[in-house]
């Protein structure tokens, strides 16, 4: 399979566009489920219902998704840097605001383009790729601005967990394209990220939150199903 770049059309463009509504939409259901569910747990619960449904979809279509080599042991690497990153999203939200979070979270592009300049010859960081990013980043910023204000000493622990989440979602991006993109199809990447970090959010769970649920409201339920089906299953896959 070819892996040579192409421009994006206007079908990819308003995928993008699709998807980037999704996950915006995500942040504010963390915040809605937090209010019955601790956060770890519902990043836990989250990786269970996505990676479930995902291996019922690759069952269906007869596609392998665990290998039986020296490729498990990225997707354990991956699993744990995509877990790391949700738990400090998860946690982070609880600190802070959503609009602080968006702010923070996409701060990811800056860390993946700074990091494919030295680890992927092919991807040098050129000032026309930083113009963009500024630009994107700026008008996140503008968009969101009468929302932000003065951030309280709580709200930064959360800003901060936020900016160590983007540096995650960054590293597993990396990690993916300079080691294993040859060697996994998109849903085994998909399916090892989910699987393999549902374990250690769920120790963290165990160790950390006495009480995993508070309040199971129709609400609070849907923010669950929103994120486990439609943006860890639907729109990841």
């Amino acid at each position: 399979m070819s892996l040579a770049k192409k421009t994006l059309d206007a079908r990819a463009m308003a995928m993008v566009v699709s998807l980037c509504f999704l996950w915006g939409l995500a942040q504010i259901s963390i915040k809605v489920a937090n209010r019955g569910v601790s956060p770890i747990f519902q990043a836990a619960l989250r990786s269970v219902v996505a990676a479930l449904l995902v291996a019922f979809w690759a069952r269906v279509r007869r596609m392998p998704l665990v290998h039986r080599d020296r490729t498990l042991l990225h997707g354990l690497a991956i699993g744990l840097l995509f877990g790391t990153e949700f738990m400090f999203i998860y946690v982070g939200l609880n600190y802070t605001t959503a609009s602080h979070a968006v702010i923070f979270l996409y701060t990811a592009p800056f860390f993946v383009a700074l990091g494919a300049h030295w680890l992927l010859p092919h991807e040098p960081l050129t000032g026309r790729k930083l113009g963009g990013l500024v630009l994107a980043f700026a008008g996140i910023i503008l968009t969101l601005w009468d929302s932000l204000g003065r951030p309280t000493r709580v709200q930064l622990e959360g800003d901060l967990m936020s900016i160590a989440a983007a540096f995650l979602w960054a590293a597993t991006s990396l990690y993916l394209k300079a080691v294993v993109r040859t060697r996994m199809t998109p849903s085994q990447m998909l399916f090892y990220q989910l699987g393999f970090s549902a374990v250690p959010l769920s120790l963290m769970s165990l160790l950390f939150e006495p009480q995993w649920i508070r309040d199971l409201s129709p609400l609070v339920v849907g923010s669950l199903a929103y994120q486990g089906i439609i943006v860890a299953f639907a729109s990841y896959l």
